[in-house]
């Protein structure tokens, strides 16, 4: 699995507890060519890439938005929006067909994106599985959940 973060020694940290399956990607979800860089790495590393889970967001204002700054919304809007469709398109366009992710057996089997009720779960063909740290950190080699 492709661990994405902002700051790498945190994700440095983060992979080695998980163990070899897991590969360390620093990259902004704020800025496209982060967006693009990550997928492509991820389908360097694995060959392709069967699931994305996105996660990202930012709040860098709390308060009536009405009072925000622009540059507040600009960078909420371009992480917990724009990053999000940038990442996704890209591993559309990296998959056998741009039009459907579900649409080929080499296109990625899931995408769960952003906080949602479905952000917890997948389903495939094998039925429900939870993305949790404890079956994250197995899938990633058997490492064990710390405290």
């Amino acid at each position: 699995m492709v661990l994405a973060a902002r700051k790498a020694d945190a994700l440095q940290q983060l992979a080695a507890e998980l163990g070899p399956a897991a590969h360390p990607f620093a990259a902004h979800t704020g800025k496209e060519a982060d967006c693009v860089a990550l997928v492509a790495e991820a389908v360097r590393k694995f060959g392709k890439a069967d699931i994305l889970v996105n996660n990202a967001g930012t709040n860098p204002y709390f308060g009536p938005l009405i009072h925000a700054e622009s540059g507040a919304w600009d960078k909420t809007f371009e992480v917990n929006l724009k990053g999000y469709y940038w990442t996704s398109r890209e591993l559309a366009r990296r998959s056998s067909t741009a039009t459907s992710p579900a649409s080929s057996s080499t296109s990625p089997a899931c995408w769960v994106s952003g906080p949602s009720p479905l952000a917890g779960h997948l389903r495939d063909d094998e039925g429900s599985r939870d993305l949790d740290d404890a079956n994250l950190r197995r899938r990633a080699g058997g490492a064990r959940a710390s405290g």
